[in-house]
């Protein structure tokens, strides 16, 4: 009977340890933190709609203009060379002008011949010493000769070409004593007091160039990185460019006393940007590109439970925009914490720990 009970117990024994190896053993304090996931909270707050872009940008000259002869002829002056400022109404060009004078010459005397047999018939006509018929033929004579005469003016006029602005001749494209036809190119002129920065808006960052007011600005030249430039805003194109889905934003700048500024010099347009009307209700509530998640064609966010640090997941809509966040339409509100960072490999109810820098 002993050995029976011997038995039993043995038998007994070793089934209690086959049980115990089976059943999963606690996890420990570390490994149990360990399940705990980090990640960097943020909790949600109401904003400005004020944006603050840095957008590539290229110089050009706030005015430029090609200059042209209106007449032919020899080019006798031609004072001017590439590179050289000149002022408002200096001489760039002029081709010979000695038929031009004759013409307006013989046109003068022309009008003036007209002019006195118009007087002449003028005063006989009350007197009905002449005909009205002559009359009538005097005055169109008189108008015809005066017509020429400002014709024959306009041409020697035409053949001067002066500066319409103070700038920099860019580039000069004839040379003296050179035969040029009419509307011939001679130079090109930009403003060298004045500029303006081009730059390029993306057309996701709105919808409608109206509802964006230009706030602060600056200039910041690869030239001359520690020498920001304040420009004034000028305007943005009505009409984003078809193939790179930009708005054309123009802002000016004078030249500053420093440093010299070129035409063709590249930089940067540091601008704050204040959303209004309808545009502005999309930048209530804002969470960086790595809180946003999707699955199935739907974003959403990890909502974080401070008082058990858990995770639920919030669908959200959000609209198009440029830096690092994104405007939220729907779906947070200020209060709200959400994941910021590790977001990926969260899962529905996860408990997740604060992770500090």
């Amino acid at each position: 009977m002993n050995s029976a009970l011997s038995r039993s117990t043995s038998m007994l024994s070793a089934g209690a340890i086959a049980l115990t190896l089976a059943l999963p053993l606690p996890l420990s304090a570390q490994e149990a933190e360990a399940k705990i996931r980090p990640a960097r909270l943020i909790e949600i707050a109401e904003i400005d709609p004020l944006t603050h872009i840095n957008l590539p940008a290229v110089i050009e000259p706030a005015k430029e203009a090609t200059l042209t002869l209106q007449v032919g002829g020899v080019l006798t002056e031609l004072p001017v060379i590439e590179g050289q400022p000149v002022a408002e109404g200096d001489l760039i060009a002029q081709v010979d002008r000695t038929v031009l004078l004759n013409n307006v010459a013989q046109a003068q005397t022309q009008f003036e011949n007209a002019e006195l047999e118009f007087t002449r018939a003028e005063s006989l006509l009350p007197q009905q010493a002449i005909a009205q018929s002559t009359y009538d033929q005097r005055k169109v004579q008189r108008d015809i000769a005066e017509l020429s005469l400002q014709a024959a003016q306009k041409q020697l006029d035409d053949a001067t070409l002066s500066a319409p602005f103070s700038g920099v001749i860019s580039s000069l494209n004839v040379s003296q004593f050179q035969t040029v036809s009419p509307q011939t190119a001679v130079a090109t002129l930009q403003s060298n007091d004045t500029f303006e920065a081009i730059a390029h808006l993306p057309a996701r960052a709105l919808q409608n160039p109206d509802q964006i007011d230009v706030q602060r600005t600056e200039i910041i030249l690869d030239i001359a990185p520690l020498n920001p430039i304040t420009a004034v805003f000028k305007s943005i194109d009505p009409q984003a460019d078809p193939a790179s889905q930009t708005f054309e934003v123009r802002f000016s700048f004078d030249a500053p006393s420093d440093f010299l500024v070129l035409p063709g010099m590249t930089g940067e347009v540091q601008a704050d940007l204040l959303y209004t009307g309808n545009a502005a209700s999309n930048f209530n509530v804002q969470v960086p590109l790595a809180a946003v998640q999707s699955a199935a064609g739907q974003t959403f966010v990890w909502i974080v439970d401070t008082d058990t640090m858990t995770v639920s997941r919030r669908d959200i809509t959000v609209a198009e925009a440029i830096g690092a966040s994104l405007p939220v339409v729907e779906g947070l509100e200020a209060g709200d914490t959400i994941v910021g960072a590790g977001a990926s490999y969260l899962h529905e109810g996860q408990q997740i720990r604060r992770y500090e820098d």
